[in-house]
């Protein structure tokens, strides 16, 4: 059985669905708080697991998110040790 969402969030959901692939939104949430500075340079990022809770996706999908900003130079990685801006 399917919990009842008011009908302003079930189009959000729709809208998001079909705009866009939800890797893209965390990469894009993320490249938010870098403009802003919420994060700042260094600075570490949530882990895969960490962002896929936030954004309820799979690992992988998170992966993605921070595959993105790296390839687009916004954060680099480092094996063992996480993402950084």
């Amino acid at each position: 059985m399917r919990p009842h969402l008011p009908e302003e969030e079930i189009h959000a959901w729709l809208d998001r669905q079909i705009s866009r692939p939800q890797s893209r939104e965390i990469a894009e949430h993320l490249m938010r708080k870098i403009k802003s500075r919420e994060l700042q340079p260094y600075q570490q990022l949530p882990t895969e697991y960490e962002l896929a809770e936030q954004f309820q996706v799979s690992r992988i999908t998170s992966q993605r998110a921070l595959v993105e900003l790296e390839k687009s130079g916004w954060i680099f990685r480092e094996r063992g040790k996480g993402s950084f801006v």
